[in-house]
């Protein structure tokens, strides 16, 4: 087997992004002001994650993603936002303070997930940018 190892200082950036300027217009202008956040969905593989990450680069924003292997898990997306115990009214508190939250495979959340991202949607103090796959 053959390793390869790469400098961290000569990575590359990703591949370009082009061609879908209108989209990632509408989707900063959404986080940038008016209503509190924006899903966005469409079938798999369409670069709806690639989409959602171009709009907030840059900026200041937590991230959390869904993942078939930690739907058991209460708050598996967050776990890296948030202590190792916690309820769902300390976790709406602790992270209310957001200014921007990305959820990538919000379908595949496990349910104290979505329903933190519930609450912090009706809480209203962080914008969400969350993406999910159309049918799930």
């Amino acid at each position: 087997m053959t390793t390869y190892e790469r400098d961290a200082t000569t990575l590359e950036l990703p591949w370009p992004f082009a061609g879908r300027e209108n989209e990632l217009e509408l989707v900063r202008r959404s986080l940038g002001g008016g209503p509190r956040g924006l899903v966005v969905t469409g079938p798999a593989g369409c670069g709806k994650t690639r989409l959602a990450k171009e709009a907030v680069r840059g900026t200041d924003c937590a991230r959390a993603a869904g993942t078939p292997e930690s739907r058991a898990i209460p708050f598996a997306a967050f776990a890296h936002l948030l202590p190792e115990s916690v309820t769902l009214h300390r976790a709406v508190h602790l992270l209310s303070g957001v200014r921007t939250l990305l959820v990538d495979d919000a379908h595949l959340l496990d349910d104290a997930s979505a329903a933190l991202v519930h609450q912090l949607a009706v809480h209203g103090r962080t914008r969400l940018l969350v993406v999910a796959t159309d049918g799930a």
